[in-house]
This record gives structure tokens, sequence and C-alpha cells, in this order.
């Protein structure tokens, strides 16, 4: 079986960073966007206007097996689509929660191959609202980088700030040139984004809720 990266990152805490702190890549973020940090390469930004819209860009070393998006085949993709809804409908199994991975393709993002997912989280009864997320990953020679949009509306990539933000997004690190993307029988998965932005926020109010239906 190829290889598929598996990565889940929680949100537990915030602290204000220096946006001269970040070494792995350059964007530009408006000014109406506050942003905080949960860990160690892992940033978060938050809109001033809507404070259910962030962005979160998260930074894993790739593993020395030079795993490339650009060899990603439709059969991967596919795999790839059932991993991500099997791992978290599991991990969301008690909170009786299913996502839905509307879709995962492998387009170009400022010109690198990427794979490109939007998921909706029907959470709505227990947080008052749905949580709609895009998100995107690259693979570099020393990095996995996942960027995650999410919002409480669906989300519109001709948005002018979507598209600004997502433009100047720059990775600091050496693109892969020839390695696969899978090239161990390891199962694993990358699971873009992580939905690393509201994942901590989502789990936290379901335990509440179900605390207090006890």
């Amino acid at each position: 079986m190829k290889k598929i990266l598996f990565s889940i990152i929680l949100l537990v805490f915030v602290i204000n960073i220096n946006a001269d702190e970040i070494k792995y890549f350059d964007i530009n973020i408006p000014d109406t966007y506050t942003m905080e940090e949960t860990k160690e390469n892992v940033y978060k930004w938050v809109s001033n206007d809507n404070k259910y819209e962030n962005i979160v860009i998260t930074i894993e070393k790739n593993d020395g097996q030079k795993n490339n998006i650009s060899r990603y085949t439709d059969k991967n993709i596919e795999q790839y689509k059932e991993y991500i809804q099997a791992a978290y409908n599991k991990a969301l199994e008690e909170y009786n929660l299913k996502i839905d991975v509307r879709s995962i393709k492998k387009e170009k993002v400022n010109n690198v191959d990427a794979l490109v997912y939007d998921i909706v989280w029907p959470t709505k009864d227990s947080i008052g609202y749905d949580t709609y997320q895009k998100g995107i990953t690259w693979t570099t020679k020393n990095y996995i980088y996942m960027y995650l949009w999410s919002s409480d509306k669906e989300i519109d990539t001709n948005n002018d700030n979507y598209k600004k933000i997502l433009k100047s997004f720059k990775m600091n690190d050496e693109l892969i040139k020839t390695e696969g993307f899978f090239n161990t029988r390891r199962k694993r998965i990358i699971i873009v984004g992580t939905l690393a932005g509201i994942t901590g926020y989502i789990i936290s109010a379901l335990q509440k809720r179900k605390k207090k239906n006890v």
C-alpha cells in the first residue's frame, strides 16, 4: 500500500506572536486580521470582522521520504478522501457527528502542485453554525505546508481577501523534483491543514454539550 501521511493538530491555547518570527514562508495578511499562534509551527490569523473566519498555516517536516504531491494519482486522491473521512468520523463517533468531504483534487496553486479539498462540519446543532473549510497542502524538500481557510459561511474563492492572501503565500523551501509521493508501505494520511483552525474549539464545544446532556 502506498504511503499517506497522517497529522491531526488540535488547538489548545493561543498566544500572540510576531510575524517576523516566521521563517518557513512569506505571506501578506491585511490588518483586518489578528495574528495568533497555538503551538510551534502553527500560525493562525482571525478576522476582526468575523470571529469565525480564520486562516491557519501549519508546517511539518517532510520525513525524509521526499513525499511529492506531483506524483499523486487519481487512485491516491480517492484513497486520501476515504482516509480523511474515516479518520475524522471515528474521532467524532461519540458526538454523532460526521464530516462531509465534498471534494478533493490535485491542482496548481501558486504554480505548485497541491492537494485542494473542501470539508463541511455539520456543527450547527452543537455550536450554532456549520463550519466550512478550504484546505490546501503542498510538499517541498524539507516540509509539508498546510493552508486552511475556515468560515461559518460557504467559502467564496473569488473573494478579494481570499485571492490576495493566498496569492501572496510563498514557501521558503526547495521544491521536490523527482521523488514519488508514496514510497513506503506505511499507511498515513495528510489531512490538509488538519482542520487546525477550529478543531479544538469544535471538540471543546461538543464535549460541553455532552456533559450538559449527561
